[in-house]
């Protein structure tokens, strides 16, 4: 069997086999009408392996759980960061629809560490990233790597790619030593994970199609320049 769509209360999910792909969610609007936004589901169709059949379930079932996406991974020799997990809505993220993780796209957050987190958890908020990394050195992951989280301004990048805020705004600029530390050990623990060479570590400014572009990450690393010695100096 190839790919199929199911449909349940609470959601369109884009299946295969007993997992699902790719979800839409569905809101409420009165006790017997739903709303779903299924623009998405141009690119299940689009797919290289698209859906061929329907099946609508309703009332009280288990919701199915996301298709596991493999990648490669390094030799074991990075260690594993100590992360705390706290989810974002899950209206601001999306299925990778099974894109390999080649990239690792670096920002400044421009705001608190809370005022991110909080950001991220609003529903309206339409945006998120994979991972924040405080001032204290926390590592907060707010979104699976497995998902695709919407935070380069580019539906292919975001698709490829991890994305790692850093506290730090126009009054604290740059990286605390504790910070600094726990982001070297969060890229290189990525990097060996999903074998991601350090040529694919790019900072927002540099991958975003957002119209009028970005200058993300400025209050970490203002120029080029600045971000490439940090990865030579870090990375290498």
């Amino acid at each position: 069997m190839g790919t199929w769509i199911l449909e349940t209360d609470k959601a369109i999910y884009w299946m295969e086999e007993q997992y699902y792909i790719d979800k839409i969610n569905k809101s409420p609007i009165s006790n017997r009408e739903y709303h779903a936004v299924v623009a998405e589901m141009k690119h299940w169709f689009n797919s290289q392996n698209p859906p061929g059949m329907m099946k609508v379930v309703l009332g009280d079932i288990n919701e199915p759980e996301h298709k596991p996406v493999n990648h490669a991974h390094g030799s074991g020799h990075a260690k594993t960061p100590k992360i705390r997990f706290i989810p974002a809505d899950e209206s601001n993220y999306n299925s990778r629809n099974g894109t390999k993780i080649d990239m690792i796209v670096m920002h400044n957050t421009d705001a608190s560490l809370q005022a991110s987190i909080d950001t991220f958890k609003d529903p309206n908020a339409n945006v998120s990233a994979h991972y924040i990394v405080a001032r204290t050195g926390e590592i907060i992951q707010m979104v699976k790597d497995s998902f695709r989280a919407w935070h380069a301004g580019d539906r292919i990048v975001n698709s490829r790619s991890i994305g790692i805020e850093h506290e730090a705004t126009n009054a604290n600029r740059g990286m605390t030593p504790a910070q600094q530390q726990s982001s070297i050990a969060l890229v290189k623990y990525l990097m060996e994970a999903y074998s991601i060479p350090a040529t694919n570590i790019k900072p927002h400014r540099d991958v975003t199609s957002i119209p009028g572009g970005t200058d993300c990450p400025r209050w970490i690393w203002s120029t080029d320049t600045d971000f490439e010695d940090w990865k030579n100096n870090h990375l290498a």
